[in-house]
């Protein structure tokens, strides 16, 4: 786990057993059925419940919290992805599904929208402090100041119109609008 101890599945529960040999039992009325564990970025343990078709998450508080939907049933294996979300299979449609976690980067706007080489662009999100690399279509760019809600980054020489990215420790996010280099 995060934390260093082993955590483990139970018929209907989530065992934890620290390195000095403590024992802590998670049980809850939606843990009924777990079949795989995961460490997420975010300090977490994540697994999959396959009789509730949901994911659970326990907080390092010990609250277990439910996450589905309709289109989420027959679920198998959970792991970190690099990109700070954890991924899971299903199953039965044969299909691989993500779920972000509350510490993965997001980039919900940038402006100006278009600029030449040189321009400063500021890009708004969340999660966006500690930044390691940005870039423009791929271009590595230059990072001016980085706070949790914004970035301001320099569009590089060699740059092409497309999608901006930055990356933190947790993961990278990508915008879904593309810049255009003028």
């Amino acid at each position: 786990g995060p934390d260093g101890a082993l955590w483990f599945t139970n018929t209907s529960s989530i065992g934890r057993i620290t390195t000095s040999g403590h024992v802590t039992n998670y049980a809850a009325s939606n843990i009924t059925d777990p079949f795989a564990l995961a460490a997420g970025p975010d300090g977490a343990v994540w697994f999959t419940n396959s009789s509730t078709n949901s994911i659970e998450r326990i907080a390092k508080n010990g609250r277990v919290i439910t996450y589905s939907t309709p289109s989420i049933r027959d679920l198998q294996g959970i792991a970190a992805g690099s990109d700070g979300a954890l991924w899971f299979t299903e199953y039965r449609d044969d299909a691989i599904g993500r779920i972000t976690t509350t510490v993965t980067p997001a980039i919900s706007r940038f402006t100006p929208t278009s600029g030449t080489v040189g321009t400063h662009i500021t890009i708004t999100g969340h999660n966006l402090a500690g930044a390691t690399h940005v870039a423009f279509n791929g271009v590595a760019a230059t990072i001016i100041s980085d706070t949790d809600t914004q970035l301001v980054a320099v569009v590089p020489a060699g740059a092409t119109s497309g999608p901006l990215s930055i990356t933190t420790p947790i993961g990278t996010a990508t915008s879904f609008k593309h810049f255009t280099v003028t």
